[in-house]
């Protein structure tokens, strides 16, 4: 399955598909659990021996979007353009000088646990007003993109294996809002008078 795009526009969610190879991260390879017998060998209490393997990317998932190239931070630095991609590790403060020279800032999710992207979208939307195009990219999921909508995300390019139509659906939905966030103007309840 082909990468999937999913764009709000008046917010309603729009598919797009046909987009340049190297837009997208590809479907997970499946991975064999590890033998826990092996991994725990003479251990009474298996936590003890059960030490997480992550390795954080170094590089972005993807490199291109519809209108050319989507340079890394440091390769953009030395050419600005109209587009560049965020790790979650990076700053988005360092894009500040630049946003009015930017179309499009995306960043990238290594996992789909690691929130570190939806804190600098919020960074760029709350505290500098930044109205371009806010993308979601990596390892991002279907059962994601409403909290991501509402941290200011406005494209989503969905992990490979993620369904188009979930995807959709997802956005389009109507969620209860119980805090205030950059999409939505008053949290439930916020009408009520507290007296």
């Amino acid at each position: 399955m082909s990468g999937v795009l999913l764009r709000l526009q008046a917010g309603i969610a729009i598919v797009e598909t046909g987009l340049p190879e190297g837009a997208f991260k590809p479907a997970r390879a499946p991975v064999a659990p590890p033998d826990l017998a092996v991994v725990n060998a003479g251990q009474g209490d298996s936590r003890s021996k059960i030490v997480p393997n992550v390795a954080w990317p170094t590089a972005p998932s993807i490199s291109a979007w519809e209108r050319g190239p989507l340079p890394a931070l440091a390769a953009w630095r030395e050419a600005p353009g109209p587009a560049v991609v965020l790790l979650g590790s990076e700053d988005p403060r360092q894009l500040v000088p630049h946003l009015d020279q930017l179309r499009l800032i995306a960043i990238e999710f290594p996992r789909a646990t690691d929130g570190r992207g939806l804190s600098s979208a919020r960074i760029l939307r709350e505290e500098y007003g930044w109205q371009g195009e806010l993308r979601a990219v990596g390892d991002v999921l279907v059962d994601q993109l409403a909290h991501m909508a509402r941290c200011g995300f406005s494209s989503f390019a969905l992990r490979g294996d993620q369904s188009a139509d979930v995807g959709r659906a997802a956005l389009n939905r109507p969620v209860p809002v119980y805090r205030f966030s950059v999409a939505a103007a008053a949290p439930f309840g916020a009408e009520r008078a507290v007296s």
